[in-house]
Parts: C-alpha cells; sequence; structure tokens
C-alpha cells in the first residue's frame, strides 16, 4: 500500500513516551489520548503489563496496509491511518485468547480507545481509537467486560483473598469488597 507522502506529513506524528518507554508513529488526532491512555497505565503502576521491546519493535500505530481478517477483502486497515495502537503482539496473536491485562484494557476503553479482544476474531493486542470513551458501557464482552460505574480496579482496591481476573483468558470473575479499616485498640 502506498500512503500520499503529504497527508503522512500532515497526519501522522513520532511520539516518545518516555515515562513508560513507548516510541510510535500515530496520527496526530490519537497521540494525545494515547499518552493520557500510557501515564494512566504507568500511574496505576501496570508499566510492566506493556511488552515495551515488543511493542516498540512489532506493535505501535502505523502501519500501511491492508487489513488481514475483514468481511470486506482489501479493506484498509486502522493502522494504515495511524488509528489503532498493537502492544504485546507476541501474547496476543490475532485469533488467540487474549491475555491482555483487563486493568490495561479498562484504561484505555477510558482514553476513548475500543479493544480488539472481543472482535469476532479475537485481536488482543488492538487498541483502535473510537473518539469517545468505552469504559462505562455495559458490552456483554467475554473478555475483560467493563465493571460497574466504570471504575478501573487498582492493587490497592484488592486483597490477597480476592480472586481476581489478571488477564483476558482467565474464567475467574473478580470479587471486590468494600474496604475494610483495621480495627486499632486501644
Amino acid at each position: 500500500m502506498t500512503m500520499d507522502q503529504g497527508w503522512v506529513d500532515a497526519n501522522i506524528v513520532r511520539r516518545d513516551y518516555q515515562f513508560i518507554g513507548v516510541r510510535a508513529w500515530c496520527h496526530r488526532l490519537i497521540a494525545d489520548d494515547l499518552q493520557a491512555a500510557l501515564q494512566e497505565v504507568y500511574q496505576a503502576g501496570l508499566s510492566w503489563a506493556i511488552d515495551l521491546a515488543n511493542t516498540n519493535t512489532y506493535g505501535g500505530c502505523w502501519n500501511p496496509r491492508y487489513a488481514r481478517a475483514s468481511a470486506n477483502i482489501g479493506s484498509v486497515s486502522r493502522h494504515a491511518w495511524g488509528m489503532a495502537f498493537d502492544t504485546n503482539t507476541t501474547q496476543n496473536a490475532q485469533g488467540s485468547t487474549p491475555r491482555m491485562d483487563c486493568r490495561v484494557v479498562r484504561i484505555f476503553r477510558k482514553h476513548n480507545f475500543a479493544w480488539g479482544g472481543n472482535f469476532l476474531l479475537p485481536d488482543g493486542m488492538h487498541f483502535e481509537w473510537v473518539g469517545e470513551p468505552r469504559y462505562t458501557w455495559a458490552n456483554p464482552s467475554k473478555y475483560c467486560p467493563n465493571l460497574p460505574d466504570g471504575r478501573i480496579e487498582t492493587m490497592a482496591q484488592l486483597t490477597p483473598t480476592q480472586a481476581a481476573p489478571m488477564f483476558a483468558g482467565d474464567d475467574s470473575e473478580p470479587v471486590i469488597e468494600p474496604a475494610v479499616e483495621p480495627v486499632i485498640e486501644p
């Protein structure tokens, strides 16, 4: 696929998200939302959930190509426009059970991305910019359903006795109990 160089120059920007270590060429319209999502991942202590070497080598945003799996053979991929972001490609190969940490998925949904892990042919590495938050939608997702009220659980909200789905393929359901203050006796 050949892209018009004038369009590329006007729309595709290089961003180095140094706080987390991700480098990507993306459409200028998604660069700030991608930064906000990665910043929240970083601030939540979930940086370990992003495979940097893989993301910076095989993932990223801009890749002028046709869609790999589509009902419309020959349709243009969202990556051709720099409007999608792939990460952890090895662990989340298209067509396999997604293994993305659900907290990362929910953070990206909060920042205007839809997740490919719930496509008919799952694509767990794929986040595509849709321009509106998706973390409050009551979608009947097989993998990483949104939590009630749109919250994103953090490690501080979980106790060692709670079962929590760490990855999208886990069959366990989150058990979120209210925080209990320790009783301090005089």
